[in-house]
């Protein structure tokens, strides 16, 4: 595989990234999960989902900070059953963060390994997959699982 050298632009974005990324999985370390798979969110101050409030439904990202929070701590089967697409973005997140302070660090843009899942492909399996996750956790608040 061929080696690009990154931009003194384009190191300073990785770090920015990799910043981020430090910061999210920070915040997952710092807060407990919640043993409902919903409500992690709230130790950051942030108040309860709109959907669950108006129609007592999980939205889409319901039990995105737990699963992170459990993924953080290398509880990667509570993760998948707190929110299964919280896991691949725990997993994706984690990735970039590497491939960002490699990029910032040795100047090395490692930036061609993400474009083989960058097709409309993959993209297109991505979103069925979020909603799979969706459907579940769904099932799970409801107490099926």
């Amino acid at each position: 595989m061929e080696v690009l050298r990154a931009t003194q632009e384009s190191r300073i974005y990785a770090a920015i990234i990799a910043v981020a990324v430090c910061v999210i999985f920070f915040a997952a370390a710092w807060v407990t999960p919640s043993q409902r798979g919903v409500g992690t969110h709230h130790q950051l101050g942030l108040p309860t989902c709109g959907w669950i409030v108006a129609a007592d439904l999980p939205c889409p990202t319901c039990g995105m900070t737990t699963s992170f929070a459990h993924a953080v701590r290398g509880q990667f089967f509570q993760s998948l059953l707190a929110q299964p697409m919280g896991l691949v973005l725990a997993i994706g997140t984690f990735l970039t963060g590497a491939i960002a302070i490699i990029t910032a660090v040795t100047g090395r843009s490692l930036a061609l390994i993400w474009m083989p899942f960058c097709t409309r492909k993959y993209i297109i399996l991505l979103c069925i997959f979020a909603l799979l996750a969706w459907g579940f956790k769904i099932l799970a608040y409801r107490g099926v699982f």
